[in-house]
């Protein structure tokens, strides 16, 4: 079969070059620079929150909170109002914790610009049934083994470095697990808040690669089993971009900026990226795509090309899913920012492979244990968001 996606990819650019430019122009008016967002149980703030008095108060130490950060800034205190209770050096991105009051702030005192962190503030009367443990992702820990707590289900990356990790699975999960989120370990066991990635079989854990870019990340891996009380390490090794998807696999694409939860529509993750552009192919037999999404107005649609087929997806907090059959497809996805408001998740799902004899392409499955092995991550860089 001739390449066709070298021509087919020119052919889409070449009719919408002079709109894109028109995009790219507006677009760049509307990144999101406010990032503080607030969860039922937490809140998540950036350096952009500081604004010009560089300080900001605390929401949810009420009851006492447990903090988390990814910056050891000796610049960067939190004060009750009258004391100094934890510098970000001191902390060194371990966990912190804070006993109940209504008057913390966090302040930067060095001269010039802050520097990019995340803080995650955790309402300590929060009950979590399930465990969890937090790590700064940075490219420097590419290599690095963390051995989680004890049976640990979630894993919390703070990632004010906005690398672009990937993410693989090898073990037996439980249907459904992994799961990924953008949101906090709290924030990712509500109903209201939806993965971003949710594995849809055992060959599709083992097959996927997801890329995502957030300044906060957790992985769910499901029930842990309660028999051999296996502990989950997490590896972070050397990846790259993978312009070709696998069968079974999946792929995950998601506005900057984007939250996920149903009660956080108008809040966002600070960010000064506005579009999601991106190409690929898959040798597979199917395709379908979910879409969660609140774009209220067709010039700001997301347009996907399905071997040439043009799709246009706008809606008010709405959603969609479509289904394709083919020997193999080519796939060429773009958004641009054009209203403060709008946000959009999606995963594509690549089925079995295309059949190399006459036969009729079948697909299997099997059973799967709670028992996870292990997760990989690798942070790479990419100049648009993913």
């Amino acid at each position: 079969k001739t390449d066709t996606f070298p021509s087919l990819l020119s052919a889409i650019s070449l009719k919408d070059s002079t709109m894109i430019v028109l995009l790219l122009l507006q677009a760049l008016a509307i990144a999101v620079t406010q990032g503080r967002v607030t969860f039922t149980h937490s809140e998540v703030i950036q350096q952009a929150d500081l604004g010009i008095t560089k300080s900001i108060s605390l929401n949810k130490c009420d009851d006492g909170c447990m903090i988390y950060t990814d910056s050891t800034s000796e610049f960067l205190y939190i004060t009750d109002g009258e004391t100094d209770c934890i510098n970000f050096q001191v902390l060194n991105m371990e966990q912190g914790e804070l006993p109940p009051n209504t008057t913390y702030r966090l302040e930067y005192r060095g001269a010039g610009a802050p520097p990019a962190f995340v803080l995650y503030v955790v309402d300590q009367s929060a009950e979590f049934t399930d465990s969890f443990s937090v790590k700064p992702l940075t490219t420097g820990n590419s290599g690095l083994t963390f051995e989680t707590r004890f049976n640990t289900r979630r894993t919390t990356l703070l990632n004010s470095g906005m690398n672009t990790p990937w993410f693989g699975f090898i073990g037996n999960f439980e249907p459904g697990y992994p799961r990924i989120y953008t949101s906090g370990y709290d924030a990712a066991g509500e109903e209201a808040c939806k993965p971003v990635y949710q594995a849809r079989s055992k060959e599709n854990v083992e097959s996927s690669r997801v890329m995502l870019s957030s300044p906060i990340i957790t992985v769910d891996v499901g029930p842990s089993d309660e028999q051999t009380n296996e502990k989950t390490p997490i590896t972070i090794t050397n990846g790259g971009w993978y312009r070709y998807a696998e069968p079974y696999s999946s792929m995950v694409y998601f506005s900057p900026g984007y939250v996920g939860c149903s009660y956080t529509q108008n809040q966002f993750y600070a960010t000064d990226k506005f579009a999601v552009i991106d190409v690929f192919r898959s040798q597979s037999v199917s395709l379908d795509f979910d879409v969660s999404m609140s774009i209220p107005t067709e010039k700001e649609s997301i347009h996907i090309y399905v071997n040439g087929e043009e799709i246009h997806l706008f809606g008010d907090s709405s959603s969609t899913s479509r289904h394709f059959e083919a020997h193999d497809f080519e796939v060429i996805m773009d958004w641009f920012r054009m209203s403060p408001s709008s946000y959009f998740a999606i995963q594509f799902d690549f089925g079995a492979p295309t059949p190399t004899s006459t036969e009729a392409p079948t697909t299997s499955g099997s059973a799967r244990t709670p028992l996870a092995l292990f997760a990989v991550f690798s942070a790479t860089w990419f100049p648009l968001a993913r």
